[in-house]
């Protein structure tokens, strides 16, 4: 005897991920209240957030099928479903590890069922999620989900890069006007009776940011180690040099000038790309006069989160470098008065890029804190020096900023020179070791986002486009890396 069974019915929707670190990354850089739900709306097109309080749209992200490396849809119409916002990022939070390429499914089996969310590598941190879903309220905004080039006005725009400008523009109505042009293109936002703020996009390159009274970012502040310093290491007495050939050969006339490079380094490419000026002056210069306004680099190489750090050779700890920021503001107060110095401050960009000798230096070479620290509980601690390290340039105004991740420190020349062998290797448990830090510093990030509303704090990723870059040259048009 045989008995036929029933075919399950296909779920609604099935897609797989695999950048679920730029899924997090979009949802946090939305402000959304912690408990807000949003509601989810599928179609053949791809998924779309929205965002309501009080039937006013706040937030509407849209997710092509474009993003996912599998889209099977197989819904009938557009089914909608509410989740709770905090929770599903939660989710996407332990799923997500940064420097490795994670995966996920995820699955809506239908109406009044649970969203699940599984991982399709074992090497990830969780594998299985279910998220309660609700029946929505009722929407109030008609929100179509149309593909990229079918309306009449369409260009891309950076969402960082408008979401920093929106939040530029603070008007006490409770509504505003949004204009598109095509000719040049650009967005414009209009708040009656408290100005206009217009974001421009000739080409496909960065936006340029015009804030309200055409006020551009007036200044870039830098704080960190070598791979930011410029220069400021030519004034102490230390081992950690490079005022002197053939530093400096790719400069400006080929001068030294205490740059650990052959020419610029982050510092002033950061600069530049803001629209603020092409180097980055360090603090201590002696030449320092005009330049000090738009913003100046406290960065010294040999620096770390750690103070034992910044002694193994003798560089500015970040409180030496807090020390001369405060010093900084008087200096701007004194010449702009208090009022000019704390725009300069609140609308300027705040670069933190630190902990590789912490690590590299303190951890693996020194025995300092191997005695009291396993490697985990050492990223711990170095997380708690960077919190506070931040907290205390907001306690200062600062509102805008972005935390360099460490970058493959096992791969840097001189490790791979002294312990990797003949064939120069990579050093794994020093990858394996930013990794881990990086993992908690986005994490870190991710939480004074939620305790700084007031603030703009991005975790700027430079492990993966490095390794990236270092295991397949070929592919960025270079022999070796």
């Amino acid at each position: 005897m045989s008995s036929s069974g029933i075919e399950p019915e296909a779920p609604d929707l099935v897609c797989q991920l695999d950048n679920v670190q730029g899924m997090v990354d979009a949802f946090s850089a939305v402000r959304w209240k912690r408990q807000q739900d949003a509601v989810v709306e599928l179609s053949e097109h791809g998924i779309v957030l929205i965002v309501e309080e009080i039937g006013c749209l706040q937030a509407k992200v849209y997710l092509q099928k474009e993003l996912f490396v599998q889209y099977e849809y197989n819904a009938q119409g557009r089914p909608r479903f509410g989740v709770s916002l905090g929770l599903f990022v939660d989710c996407l939070n332990t799923f997500s590890v940064p420097g490795h390429s994670t995966a996920i499914e995820i699955r809506y089996p239908g109406p009044d069922m649970q969203l699940l969310l599984k991982s399709v590598d074992s090497l990830d941190a969780c594998i299985y999620a279910e998220i309660r879903t609700r029946i929505p309220d009722t929407i109030s905004w008609d929100y179509n989900f149309e593909p990229a080039g079918t309306t009449p006005l369409s260009f891309t725009v950076k969402s960082a890069a408008l979401k920093e400008a929106i939040d530029d523009l603070e008007w006490p109505g409770s509504s505003i006007q949004i204009i598109l042009k095509p000719v040049p293109p650009s967005v414009t936002f209009r708040g009656e009776g408290h100005g206009d703020l217009q974001l421009i996009y000739p080409n496909t390159a960065i936006p340029t940011i015009t804030l309200p009274n055409n006020e551009k970012i007036p200044a870039v502040f830098v704080f960190g180690d070598s791979i930011v310093d410029t220069g400021n290491n030519n004034n102490i007495k230390t081992l950690a040099k490079c005022n002197y050939p053939p530093y400096g050969r790719d400069f400006n006339g080929g001068k030294p000038t205490g740059r650990f490079s052959n020419g610029r380094v982050p510092s002033d490419f950061i600069a530049e790309a803001f629209g603020v000026k092409k180097l980055l002056p360090a603090y201590l210069d002696p030449n320092l006069r005009e330049d000090l306004l738009t913003g100046v680099c406290f960065a010294s190489g040999g620096n770390g989160f750690d103070n034992i750090t910044s002694s193994l050779p003798p560089a500015f700890t970040l409180s030496d470098q807090l020390q001369q920021f405060k010093d900084y503001i008087k200096k701007i107060n004194s010449a702009v008065g208090e009022e000019r110095s704390a725009t300069i401050v609140s609308k300027g960009i705040f670069i933190i890029c630190t902990g590789t000798n912490d690590i590299l230096t303190t951890y693996y070479t020194t025995p300092f804190r191997r005695f009291h620290y396993t490697i985990d509980s050492y990223a711990d601690f170095l997380i708690s020096l960077a919190s506070s390290f931040i907290k205390e340039l907001h306690g200062l105004g600062a509102r805008r900023f972005g935390v360099l991740s460490l970058p493959p420190i096992g791969c840097v020349p001189s490790q791979r020179t002294i312990r990797g062998g003949l064939k120069r290797k990579c050093l794994d448990y020093a990858n394996k070791a930013a990794i881990l830090f990086n993992s908690k510093l986005a994490s870190a990030i991710h939480a004074l986002n939620s305790t700084f509303s007031d603030s703009n704090l991005i975790y700027l990723d430079v492990y993966n486009p490095l390794i990236s870059l270092i295991q397949n040259p070929a592919k960025y048009g270079m022999l070796n890396a």
